[in-house]
């Protein structure tokens, strides 16, 4: 059975790096953003997609329900504050669409681990070495933080999602080391982000071949 966690892809927009809109681009006859959907679909009770602004969302409806950034111009982090602002739930998953070589098993263990004590938190990958601001798992009580930021100007995502475990969470952000559910290699593999027209190349080659990058048993 799924938990109740309302989950959103990042669909972010026009990329200048790639060219053109990343969540649209196909792989097996597939959009990442359709593959993102999916497996958020397998981890969560409901699923919208974030984007940046009406126009952007007009062309992303067909595909599922949308949810416009409240304040523009923070980049991801008005993606959050949007997310927060709309969660039917209390936790929300938070998933990219630019990183479809990222398993949905690994997204149920860091929900898994995320609300273990049942407690308010943030919770993020290291993979490997680094923490990763995305995909992320956060409460809704965080919401004051991250929209105070917004409103601020802010646009770093890492130092603002600390900020909003800590004032939840005493014992600050909640960490997965990827190495603790699969290889190292896998664990850089998995966090590849999608942004130029090489990297989706590359993509689309290691995804024929990711049954070759296993997650390791639960023990």
């Amino acid at each position: 059975m799924k938990p109740n966690i309302s989950g959103y892809v990042l669909a972010g927009g026009q990329s200048s790096r790639m060219g053109r809109d990343k969540s649209l681009l196909r792989i097996s006859g597939y959009t990442l953003l359709q593959m993102t959907l999916h497996k958020l679909e397998q981890v969560c009770s409901d699923v919208s997609i974030l984007c940046g602004s009406e126009t952007h969302g007009e062309y992303l409806a067909p595909y599922g329900r949308v949810v416009v950034d409240r304040i523009a111009a923070s980049g991801p982090l008005s993606g959050l504050d949007a997310a927060l602002h709309d969660a039917r739930e209390e936790w929300l998953l938070i998933v990219p669409v630019d990183v479809p070589l990222l398993p949905a098993s690994a997204l149920r263990e860091l929900v898994s681990r995320g609300i273990s004590n049942g407690k308010p938190n943030v919770a993020c990958f290291d993979a490997p070495g680094k923490l990763q601001p995305l995909p992320v798992l956060l409460h809704r009580s965080t919401r004051e933080v991250v929209t105070q930021a917004v409103q601020q100007g802010r646009r770093t995502l890492l130092p603002v999602l600390r900020d909003a475990a800590e004032a939840v969470c005493p014992q600050g952000m909640c960490v997965l080391p990827a190495e603790e559910i699969t290889d190292e290699l896998t664990a850089s593999i998995w966090f590849t982000n999608v942004n130029t027209p090489d990297d989706f190349e590359a993509a689309k080659e290691l995804l024929r071949t990711e049954n070759a990058f296993p997650q390791r048993a639960s023990e």
